[in-house]
C-alpha cells in the first residue's frame, strides 16, 4: 500500500509535512518508511530542514559538533527548524552556534533558563552589529515557541540573587528588555510559556502577529505588548494565567476571531481581562476566570463589540439563574455550546415559546460538565435533539461530562430508566470487577508461547478464582435489575476485554477455559442489556469513562452493538474535554 501512492502526490505530501511547524516527530524520519518513499523525499530537501531535537543537558562539544555535522549536509540556502531543550547548562555554546544561522531559521522552539536571556541579548547584539540593517537578522522566522523554566544552575542562582551577569560579567538587571526576536519581519505565529518571577517587557514584531499565546504562572510576559500595538492583524488570541494582574491595557483587534482566556486563581480586586477588549469580529470564546463574574464580562464584550458569536465555552463556579440565558439572547447565531451546570430556570428558555421560538435556534453541538445526575437536562436535550420546531436546526448532538464514573453511571441509570440495585450486591460487583481489570492489567505484553513462570500462572489463578466468583453471581441476569447491577458496576467491560484477547491471546487459556467462560457470561447477560436498548428510541451510550452521548438511531448514525453494551471509546484528549482544570503549567 505505501508503494502504491503516486510519486507527485506523495510529494506533495511530503511539502506539507515539511511546512508543519509541530516539531515532535522531525519530518525527515519518512524517509526511513521504504526505498521509494526515500526517492521521493530527496525531491523534497525542506524535510531535511528539521535538526534533531538538541539537548543542553548533554555535555557540550559533541552536541556542537552533531548540529555542526548535520547542517553541513544541507544546502546553504535550506531554512532551519529546531527545537532546544532542557537547559540545564548556565553557558552552553549551542545556541551561540545556531546563532551564526539565524538568516536562515524558520520554525524555532526554545526552552531557557530566566538567567540565559541576557546571554542571548547579547549574543543577538553581536550579530546585529555586522550588519547595517536589522532586516537581515531573522529575515525567515515565522513561528517562535519560547518556554522560560525556572532556574537550575548554580550561575543562573547566582546572577539572579547578586544581580550580576557571570555569564556577561556585567550587571544582572531584575527587568530585562527582551529584544532576542524584535527584527523578525515575516514572524506569524508565536507561543510563550512563562515560569519566571521577574516582569519581562518583550520586544516581538507584535504589529504583523496572526497568532499568539501566552501561558504565564507568575507575572505576565508580553500580554501587555500585544495589547498596547493593537495588531491589526492578529486573528487568535490565548493568555492563559495562575492569576489576573491589575490592570490591562484597553484594545480593539478588528480581526480577532479566536479568544481563549483563563485565569485559574483570580481575586476579584483584580480588572476583567474581556473588560478591556473589543472585538468586532469575534466568533469563538473559551473563557475561565475564578475572580470574576464572566458572564455579565461576556455579556458587556458582546454588547460593546457586536460581535456574532458562533461558540462559547465557559466554565463558571456558579451559574446563577437566568444568567446564561441573558448571554445567550445577545448570541442567536450559537451553534457550539460549552458550559457547566445550567440552572433549571434557563434550561426552560430552550424550550420553544409561543410563537416557535426558543434560546440558541441554531445550536447544533451542546457539551454540558454536570456535578450532579440532572433529570431535566436529559429532557431539555432529547426535546431538542427531535429537530421538530420550527426556528431551529433539525439535529443537536449532545455530551454530558461527569467528575467520576460512578457519577456517569448514575446519570445513566437515571436517564435510561432502570432501577437502582441494592448496595450490597453492587458493591460487590464493583469489587469483582476491579479485580478483574487490574489481574488482566499484569497480562499485558505477555504472549502465551513465553515460558511459563510462576507469577503468571499466580495471577492467571487468581483470575480463575474471580471468574469463579463472577460466574456464581450470574443469576442476577435472571432478575429484573439486570442492567442496573451490570452497567453501573462495569463488571462486563473487563469480561469483554478477556473476550477481544481471542482464545490464542490469553495465558493459560486450555487450563482455565477463560474464552469460552467469560463467553458464556456475557452470552447469559447481552440478552437483557440488548432489549434494554431496544426499549427506548433514542440511546444515551458511555464515551470514555465520564462522558454520555446521545444518539438518534433515525438520524442516521451507525449503532454497533459493541457501542451499545460496552461503551465507546473516549474520542476527546482529557486536556481538551477537561480543559477548564487542566493548567498547560
Amino acid at each position: 500500500m505505501i508503494t502504491s501512492i503516486p510519486h507527485e502526490l506523495l510529494q506533495l505530501i511530503f511539502w506539507l509535512m515539511a511546512e508543519d511547524p509541530c516539531l515532535e516527530i522531525p519530518p525527515r524520519t519518512v524517509r526511513l518508511v521504504c526505498h521509494f518513499w526515500r526517492d521521493v523525499a530527496r525531491s523534497v530537501p525542506e524535510l531535511s530542514s528539521t535538526l534533531p531535537t538538541i539537548s543542553m543537558a548533554k555535555s557540550q562539544t559533541p552536541t556542537v559538533s552533531a548540529l555542526e555535522a548535520h547542517i553541513d549536509q544541507l544546502p546553504p540556502t535550506t531554512l532551519l527548524s529546531f527545537r532546544v531543550v532542557e537547559p540545564r547548562y548556565y553557558d552552553h555554546p549551542v545556541l551561540n552556534h545556531l546563532i551564526k544561522y539565524s538568516e536562515r531559521w524558520k520554525h524555532v522552539s526554545l526552552e531557557l533558563q530566566h538567567s540565559y536571556l541576557s546571554g542571548l541579548n547579547n549574543a543577538m547584539d553581536q550579530l546585529y552589529d555586522k550588519h547595517i540593517h536589522y532586516q537581515l537578522s531573522l529575515p525567515n522566522l515565522q513561528f517562535l515557541k519560547l518556554k522560560i523554566v525556572k532556574e537550575s544552575s548554580i550561575e543562573g542562582k547566582l546572577a539572579r540573587l547578586f544581580d550580576y551577569d557571570l555569564l556577561n560579567m556585567r550587571p544582572y538587571l531584575s527587568t530585562r528588555f527582551f529584544k532576542a526576536f524584535y527584527v523578525a519581519p515575516q514572524l506569524r505565529d508565536v507561543e510563550i510559556e512563562y515560569h519566571g518571577s521577574i516582569w519581562n517587557v518583550a520586544w516581538l514584531p507584535y504589529g504583523p502577529l496572526r497568532r499568539y499565546v501566552e501561558y504565564t504562572k507568575t507575572k505576565p510576559f508580553g500580554i501587555h505588548q500585544v495589547m498596547n500595538y493593537k495588531g491589526e492583524f492578529l486573528e487568535d488570541l490565548t493568555y492563559i494565567a495562575q492569576k489576573s494582574v491589575h490592570l490591562y491595557p484597553t484594545a480593539t483587534f478588528h480581526r480577532l476571531k479566536s479568544l481563549d482566556h483563563r485565569i485559574y486563581s483570580g481575586s476579584t480586586h483584580f480588572q476583567s481581562f474581556l473588560e478591556c477588549l473589543t472585538l468586532p469580529a469575534l466568533e469563538r470564546l473559551r473563557i475561565l476566570d475564578n475572580g470574576n463574574n464572566i458572564i455579565s464580562a461576556t455579556v458587556a464584550l458582546i454588547d460593546r463589540s457586536g460581535c456574532n458569536l458562533t461558540k462559547l465555552s465557559l466554565y463558571s463556579k456558579v451559574l446563577e439563574a437566568g444568567e446564561l440565558t441573558q448571554l445567550l439572547e445577545r448570541a442567536p447565531l450559537i451553534m457550539e455550546l460549552e458550559c457547566n451546570d445550567i440552572p433549571v430556570s434557563d434550561m426552560k428558555a430552550f424550550y420553544p415559546i409561543s410563537n416557535g421560538r426558543c434560546l440558541a435556534p441554531r445550536l447544533k453541538n451542546i457539551v454540558v460538565h454536570c456535578s450532579s445526575p440532572e433529570r431535566e437536562l436529559a429532557t431539555m436535550i432529547e426535546s431538542r435533539s427531535d429537530g421538530n420546531y420550527q426556528h431551529t436546526v433539525d439535529q443537536l448532538n449532545s455530551r454530558l461530562v461527569f467528575p467520576t464514573f460512578k457519577e456517569c453511571m448514575t446519570a445513566w441509570a437515571l436517564f435510561e430508566g432502570w432501577s437502582m440495585p441494592s448496595d450490597v450486591k453492587l458493591r460487590k460487583l464493583k469489587m469483582l470487577a476491579g479485580s478483574l481489570e487490574s489481574k488482566i492489567a499484569l497480562w499485558s505484553g505477555k504472549s502465551p508461547s513465553e515460558p511459563n513462570n510462576w507469577k503468571e500462572s499466580k495471577v492467571s489463578s487468581k483470575i480463575d478464582a474471580i471468574l469463579a466468583e463472577i460466574e456464581d453471581e450470574a443469576k442476577i441476569a435472571c432478575t429484573s435489575n439486570t442492567c442496573g447491577y451490570i452497567k453501573m458496576s462495569g463488571i462486563h467491560i473487563p469480561v469483554y476485554k478477556i473476550i477481544c484477547m481471542g482464545p490464542t491471546g490469553i495465558p493459560h487459556d486450555a487450563k482455565y477455559q477463560f474464552s469460552s467462560r467469560t463467553k458464556n457470561l456475557l452470552n447469559l447477560w447481552i440478552p437483557s442489556l440488548q432489549s434494554d436498548s431496544q426499549a427506548r428510541q433514542r440511546r444515551w451510550i458511555l464515551e470514555g469513562k465520564s462522558s454520555l452521548i446521545q444518539i438518534k438511531p433515525e438520524s442516521g448514525a451507525t449503532l454497533e452493538e459493541e457501542d451499545l453494551l460496552f461503551g465507546r471509546p473516549q474520542t476527546i484528549p482529557d486536556a481538551d474535554l477537561f480543559w477548564w482544570k487542566c493548567r498547560p503549567f
